[in-house]
């Protein structure tokens, strides 16, 4: 069995696990400004607004947020998504509140 410099072969070298350094809030604006600049490419409409409160706003038309089942991560989708649900849980076919 082969050993690197330290002793350690490699089959031990790829169970340990790495730790991420956690991302910055600067880091996080610079991947989504490269998500932009990829669906720019992809050929989809991509328009932002500023609120006067200080927020952004994003706009992809067609473009849906949604969470998974279990509610632990979001994904995007393009296209009519009826039984896929919203932020808040209600299903996407369901009208919203008045």
């Amino acid at each position: 069995m082969r050993k690197m410099q330290n002793g350690i072969t490699p089959e031990k070298r790829a169970r340990r696990k790495r730790t991420q350094a956690p991302v910055t809030a600067q880091d996080a604006l610079m991947m989504l400004e490269s998500a932009v600049s990829y669906c720019q490419s992809a050929g989809l409409c991509v328009q932002a607004a500023n609120s006067k409160d200080g927020m952004l706003g994003l706009f992809i038309p067609n473009a849906h947020y949604i969470v998974t089942d279990n509610g632990t991560r979001a994904a995007f989708r393009l296209g009519e998504l009826p039984g896929e649900r919203d932020y808040a849980g209600r299903t996407l076919a369901e009208p919203l509140p008045a």
